[in-house]
């Protein structure tokens, strides 16, 4: 269902957009990423709303879109119309280790057929063309025609096909209704910290509307100190109280089914200098 027309879309578009944001400030604090850039400058900035710099070196720009106009799903025309591909192109021919994502609750079954097809092949352009791509039906050849006009390829071109291969294997798209990851967020904040969820939810927001971060690259260390200032906790595994009960547990496995030598311990001073240093 499309938002409502005028302030308010803007609004939930902005909304979702932060959403995006948070949900990958907590993947970088789960060290599943390196770092991110918000609304980077330059020739970063085209088609952009968020960089990923990733554990294998790779960069991922993202682009957030929430709604496509009244529509309920994306198509060629209103991608097209946006400069979704034109920038892609733009950004995948900086560099081979740059991906791009498209973010939004919407479907797009066409691209994500496509892309799921290149990653199927065999990578050879003319195959992937003449076997995986022409025997479909009318609407997804068109769109994949479509596809290879706006990004410069000639499909009469083995060289081109193969370009097209691999741009697509670099192109990512990524459907997250729009509550679903508010709650995958909420989940993702009471694993990792001892705060109360909806504080640190919105504490998180004011730092990326207020926190004078756009185009900085924020790493593990500045969210760190982010939350050593704001006074939030991570959770420490340690005393978590679901894990310490199967920790327990562990503890009287091990105890039951450990024999000891002559039924007793062995003790040695290299135990205790360590428990003084433990203890001290």
């Amino acid at each position: 269902m499309p938002y409502e027309i005028g302030g308010r879309a803007d609004k939930y578009g902005n909304r979702f957009e932060i959403r995006v944001i948070i949900y990958h400030m907590l993947e970088l604090l789960e060290e599943k990423i390196d770092y991110i850039i918000l609304e980077a400058v330059g020739d970063e900035e085209q088609g952009v709303d968020l960089w990923i710099g990733h554990k294998d070196a790779s960069q991922e720009s993202i682009q957030c879109k929430v709604r496509n106009a009244s529509k309920e799903y994306w198509d060629f025309g209103t991608a097209n119309a946006r400069g979704i591909f034109s920038n892609w192109k733009f950004q995948l021919d900086r560099g081979p280790n740059i991906y791009v994502s498209l973010v939004s609750p919407l479907a797009f079954t066409f691209l994500e057929d496509l892309i799921n097809r290149a990653i199927n092949s065999n990578n050879n352009g003319r195959d992937f063309y003449d076997y995986q791509i022409k025997p479909s039906d009318g609407k997804f050849l068109s769109f994949t025609n479509n596809i290879c006009r706006v990004m410069g390829i000639d499909h009469k071109l083995d060289y081109d096909l193969n370009r097209l291969i691999g741009y697509l294997k670099r192109i990512r798209y990524k459907q997250f209704p729009d509550y679903c990851l508010r709650e995958i967020i909420m989940r993702k904040i009471e694993n990792i910290f001892l705060s109360k969820p909806n504080k640190v939810y919105d504490s998180i927001v004011s730092w990326i509307i207020d926190g004078d971060i756009l185009g900085k690259k924020i790493n593990l260390s500045m969210i760190h100190q982010f939350l050593n200032e704001n006074k939030i906790k991570l959770r420490n595994l340690a005393y978590d109280s679901k894990i310490v009960p199967r920790i327990m547990e562990l503890n009287n496995e091990y105890k039951m089914f450990f024999q000891p030598l002559n039924d007793g311990m062995i003790i040695r001073k290299e135990f205790e200098k360590c428990w003084e240093a433990i203890e001290n």
